[in-house]
């Protein structure tokens, strides 16, 4: 059956701001979501690195990509399976073994700097682990963030952790590039190695009074299947995995041509080319912003929906730009719209599905992002073929076709209303009642 209307005033908080002055004031909580912020700028800043150093050694932009794709292969081959083996083990512990190990890895590779031995191998190996990583990070610490500031908190921490990922965008993309001109790898991996301890020891100290999860599920082999077939039941649902694919296969892997851009086409130096990049990280803060101070429930689909086409947008002009200025608008228009897409990406599941089955339904949207490594291929064999403007411009065209396809045969992601249930006819479930044309 479906749920009833309720769940909308649950993560009201997103909307007014209510709790993060509860959220913050409390040691535990802020010391997790510090952390969280600690690793955030370390996964913008190796992105951007990673990028630069792989274009010097290698001069190929689909090589470039490669970088990228490592790091958001585990998404994708290891999301489930680590969620099955982790599910009901002290979120804490687990998050403190995770760090620990990309500690060792920042010394690992601190040294091999000095030595000078880093070779295109080595960081698309590092990148391969910084992906495992973020692929248990992610979903521990952002549970045990929410397990520390109480269910009644949710909506709170979950705009908190838009803004302060936003934010780690902008700081990682300026640190990224001031850091590879200025430091040089040997400098990079002793500030990682930094911000990996200071992640830690705040961990280590989040003291938390229920630190152990939900005993595992017994049904874990079905899981996925059941989510799988409530999405095709619901129109709103299958809408959010189809924006969903759209984005990661045409939109996000924007990221990976954009530094080539910036570089071959504008001429900038590597510090520039953070500078230049951080603005999309400038975009997704004030519209974090104004979701948290202003976004309605009726507006969330659009918010999402829109957000993703805005992005496509940005795209557009990126691949136009003949000029820094223009450059640096499209990376705000395209951060604009990242930052909506991403915040309702995880709010309209949670609305729309029912409680037996919200982390199913996640699970299928986990998916469609795993789909990402497919987007960047794909980016870089356009960038190394066409160049980096045409495969932009490429993608952008394509993406923005794709979503006003999605948006016309699912009419019900442009709705004016909050995000519930929208069974797809004659799926023998009652429709709620259309008051927007949807």
């Amino acid at each position: 059956m479906a749920e009833p209307a309720p769940p909308c005033q649950r993560i009201e908080p997103i909307v007014r701001g209510e709790g993060l002055t509860g959220i913050l004031t409390s040691a535990p909580a802020r010391r997790i979501w510090l952390a969280g912020v600690a690793v955030g700028v370390v996964r913008w800043l190796e992105l951007l690195a990673f990028a630069l150093w792989g274009l010097a050694l290698t001069g190929s932009a689909l090589l470039v990509a490669t970088l990228a794709l490592a790091r958001l292969l585990p998404l994708f081959l290891f999301a489930v399976p680590l969620s099955g083996l982790l599910e009901g083990r002290d979120r804490r512990r687990v998050m403190l073994v995770a760090v620990a190990s990309m500690l060792a890895t920042s010394a690992l590779l601190f040294t091999l700097a000095l030595a000078d031995r880093l070779s295109f191998a080595v960081l698309v190996l590092a990148a391969f682990a910084n992906g495992v990583f973020w692929t248990v990070e992610q979903p521990v610490r952002r549970t045990l963030f929410i397990e520390t500031v109480g269910l009644e908190r949710a909506g709170a921490a979950m705009g908190l952790e838009t803004l302060s990922n936003q934010g780690t965008r902008l700081l990682g993309s300026l640190a990224g590039g001031a850091a590879v001109q200025f430091l040089g790898p040997p400098g990079v991996f002793a500030g990682t190695f930094f911000l990996y301890a200071s992640a830690f020891a705040g961990l280590a100290r989040a003291h938390t009074t229920d630190p152990k999860a939900d005993p595992p599920p017994r049904r874990r082999g079905r899981g996925l299947f059941d989510g799988v077939r409530h999405v095709a039941r619901d129109r709103l649902l299958l809408g959010t995995v189809l924006v969903t694919l759209v984005y990661n296969i045409w939109g996000f892997p924007f990221v990976a041509l954009a530094p080539v851009l910036a570089e071959r086409s504008l001429g900038l130096s590597a510090f520039a080319t953070g500078a230049l990049l951080a603005m999309d990280g400038v975009g997704g803060l004030l519209a974090g912003f104004a979701i948290v101070r202003g976004a309605r429930p009726s507006a969330y689909r659009r918010i999402f929906t829109l957000g993703c086409g805005l992005l496509m947008v940005g795209i557009l002009l990126l691949s136009t730009a003949s000029s820094v200025p223009v450059a640096a608008l499209a990376l705000l228009l395209a951060g604009i719209g990242m930052a909506g897409f991403a915040t309702m990406q995880t709010v309209i599941p949670l609305l729309a599905a029912p409680s037996a089955l919200r982390l199913r339904v996640q699970g299928v949207v986990t998916m469609a992002i795993g789909v990402s490594p497919l987007g960047f291929l794909h980016a870089g064999w356009l960038g190394e073929r066409l160049g980096a403007e045409t495969a932009l411009l490429l993608m952008g065209g394509v993406g923005l076709s794709a979503l006003a396809l999605v948006a016309w045969r699912l009419p019900v992601m442009l709705a004016s209303r909050p995000p519930g249930p929208e069974p797809v006819p004659g799926s023998g479930r009652a429709r709620p009642p259309d008051r927007s044309g949807g």
